[in-house]
């Protein structure tokens, strides 16, 4: 805007300067248009040089984001597998006894609970229990099969019956019970005595009966038997 308006000035000092003047005046004319002019390049120079601009000041760079690290897995202890358990160690089998009588076609097994001890002969102290397996092999090959009922008997060495237990159920207990388990007498708990009362005498001879009845009658008085020593702090038998 500063340029037009010097330039407006100067086409007015050449207006003026067409009429007559005076020698002084046109020196001094000449000098006003001079400058003018002078005035009127600057203002066009400076309007042509470009703006100065600030140089960039040197800025950090803008800050990243730090990378992100997974996580670590977390290491899981290995689980030991437990060992198998040993197993227990089978327990010894019943010892049997041979025993003797009339089978009359059965099948049978006279069996001592828990028994340690001679077998020929049985040697009883302080507790006594036997019991008979016994079945019919043409009708069953299970404990049982085809028995009605078997009578077990003791007798001592004076030849007195000293207990009698009929059994109707299978494993045929000497004093009652069955499976898993046949009670057991144990003369301490009883005074020295047979269920009967008869005092428990020491001395060999015993003889326990098994006399086995069968359901259909073909087989019936079959039996097993087997002798018996009893020893410990008993009064002789002879």
């Amino acid at each position: 805007m500063r340029g037009w308006y010097v330039l407006v000035v100067v086409l007015m000092l050449t207006a003026c300067a067409s009429a007559p003047q005076s020698e002084p005046d046109r020196v001094a004319t000449r000098v006003a248009e001079d400058l003018a002019v002078a005035a009127t390049l600057t203002a066009v120079a400076r309007q042509s040089q470009p703006v100065a601009t600030a140089p960039p000041t040197n800025l950090p760079p803008p800050p990243t984001a730090a990378p992100t690290e997974a996580p670590a897995a977390t290491a899981v202890p290995p689980t030991d597998t437990p060992a198998p358990l040993p197993t227990a160690v089978p327990t010894l089998s019943d010892p049997t006894v041979p025993g003797f009588g009339t089978t009359n076609g059965l099948t049978g097994e006279i069996i001592l609970p828990g028994y340690v001890g001679p077998i020929d002969p049985v040697v009883f102290t302080d507790r006594i229990v036997f019991r008979l397996a016994v079945f019919d092999p043409d009708a069953g090959q299970f404990d049982g099969a085809n028995i009605a009922r078997v009578d077990v008997s003791i007798d001592d060495p004076l030849g007195n019956t000293v207990h009698v237990q009929p059994e109707q159920n299978s494993w045929y207990c000497s004093f009652g019970g069955g499976a898993p388990a046949c009670n057991v007498w144990v003369f301490s708990q009883h005074n020295k005595q047979w269920p009967n009362g008869t005092p428990v005498c020491a001395g060999q001879g015993y003889q326990a009966n098994m006399i086995v009845t069968t359901q259909n009658g073909n087989k019936t008085d079959a039996s097993w038997r087997f002798n018996f020593a009893i020893v410990g702090d008993y009064p002789p038998c002879f």
